[in-house]
C-alpha cells in the first residue's frame, strides 16, 4: 500500500486571486509553502462548471480575469503549476468536480457552464430548482443523460491529453447528487456511474498506463448509495486505485471505513481519509486537526486528504501550512 499524505487545492484561490503576472513566481511560492511531508498534490481545473485551464470545450472562469490574459498570451498557468508540482517530486493528481453547483440559484451566475444553461432540462431536479427549493442540489447535471456524460468526458479527455499526471481523480462530493429521481431511483441507475468511471479509466489508461485514477467519495456504504457509487462494482472492474472518503464540508472524526472496505467485496482498494477546514460551526485549530489525524489513522485510514487547503486562508487570513508538519505521522506526536 503506497504511503501518501495529500493536500488539495481547488484552484480557485490560486488562479482567480492569488496569481501574480508573475506565473512562474507566484507558482514557486505556492509549492514552496508546501511542507516536504505532502507526497501527492492534487489540483482542480474547474469551478462552477468552467475552467482554468484553456479549454476548447468548455469556458474559462471569466472571474478569473488575470488568467484569461495570460491565456491570450499563450501562457497555461494551470500546466505550469501541474509540471511545477512534478519537478518539486509531489505526485500530481487533476482533482475534477463532478458536479459543482455554487452559485446555481443565481441564472446569471458568471461561473455556471455554459452547457447546463443552454440545457436547463438536463439537471437531476427541474422542477425544485425552477421553485428555488432545496438549495443548490437540484442544479446538479444528472450523468443518466447521455449527453451530459459525452460533455464531461470530452472535457477530461481534453485535459488528459494535455498534461503529464501521474492520477486523476473523479470528485464526486463536490456536490453529492449527480442522478435523477429518489434513493431508490439513483441505486437503480448506478450503472450510469459505473460506465462513466470506465469510460475515464480507458481514457487514462490510453494516455499511459501508468496513469491512476481516484475518487473523492461518501465516507458509508449508505452514503455511497445515496449517491450512486457502486463500490463493489467499480473494485471487481479494477477501476480504481484508491478512494478518499470524505464528509461533506465538515470533518467526520469517526469514519466507518471498515465497513467501507468490507463494501468493495474481494477487491478493496486503500482509503484515504478527508480532513476539512472546520468541524460543525468550528474552524479547525492545530489541536483538533491533530485530533482528527489521529482518530482517523486509528479507524484504518491508509492515510489523510486535508481538502481545499489554501482557500483556509479565507477563514484564518494565512495558510496555516506548519500545522500540517505533524500529521503525517501523527501516532508519533501524540
Amino acid at each position: 500500500m503506497t504511503h501518501r499524505f495529500s493536500l488539495d487545492n481547488d484552484g480557485t484561490n490560486f488562479f482567480a486571486h492569488t496569481m501574480t503576472d508573475d506565473v512562474e513566481g507566484s507558482i514557486s511560492n505556492a509549492i514552496e509553502m508546501c511542507p516536504d511531508q505532502v507526497t501527492t498534490y492534487f489540483l482542480c481545473p474547474n469551478g462552477g462548471g468552467k475552467f482554468y485551464f484553456p479549454t476548447r470545450i468548455g469556458q474559462v472562469d471569466p472571474t478569473a480575469r488575470r488568467l484569461a490574459a495570460l491565456h491570450r498570451q499563450g501562457k497555461d498557468p494551470f500546466g505550469l503549476f501541474l509540471a511545477a508540482l512534478r519537478r518539486a517530486g509531489k505526485e500530481t493528481f487533476i482533482t475534477y468536480h463532478m458536479n459543482d453547483v455554487q452559485g446555481a440559484e443565481d441564472p446569471n451566475y458568471p461561473r455556471t457552464a455554459e452547457f447546463k444553461k443552454e440545457h436547463p432540462d438536463f439537471i437531476v431536479d427541474p422542477a425544485a430548482a425552477s421553485g428555488g427549493l432545496e438549495g443548490w442540489m437540484p442544479h446538479c447535471l444528472d450523468y443518466s443523460r447521455t449527453e451530459v456524460r459525452d460533455y464531461i468526458l470530452a472535457t477530461i479527455d481534453e485535459m488528459v491529453g494535455l498534461y503529464d499526471i501521474d492520477g486523476f481523480q473523479l470528485d464526486w462530493m463536490r456536490f453529492p447528487r449527480h442522478l435523477s429521481g429518489d434513493p431508490d431511483e439513483i441505486w437503480e441507475k448506478r450503472n450510469y456511474l459505473s460506465d462513466f468511471t470506465a469510460d475515464v479509466s480507458q481514457i487514462l489508461q490510453q494516455k499511459d498506463p501508468q496513469i491512476k485514477l481516484s475518487a473523492r467519495i461518501p465516507t458509508s456504504p449508505v452514503g455511497c448509495r445515496y449517491v450512486g457509487l457502486d463500490l463493489e462494482d467499480w473494485c471487481d472492474r479494477q477501476l480504481l486505485d484508491f478512494v478518499v472518503a470524505s464528509p461533506f464540508l465538515t470533518t467526520d472524526f469517526h469514519m466507518p471505513i471498515p465497513e467501507l472496505r468490507q463494501s468493495m467485496g474481494e477487491h478493496p482498494v486503500p482509503i484515504y481519509a478527508d480532513i476539512e477546514f472546520g468541524h460543525g460551526t468550528q474552524i479547525h485549530c492545530p489541536e483538533s486537526l491533530h485530533a482528527a489525524a489521529l482518530s482517523l489513522i486509528d479507524a484504518s485510514a491508509a492515510g489523510l486528504y486535508i481538502y481545499n487547503f489554501p482557500c483556509w486562508t479565507e477563514y484564518l487570513g494565512a495558510p496555516p501550512y506548519h500545522w500540517l508538519e505533524a500529521l503525517d505521522s501523527p501516532t508519533q506526536r501524540s
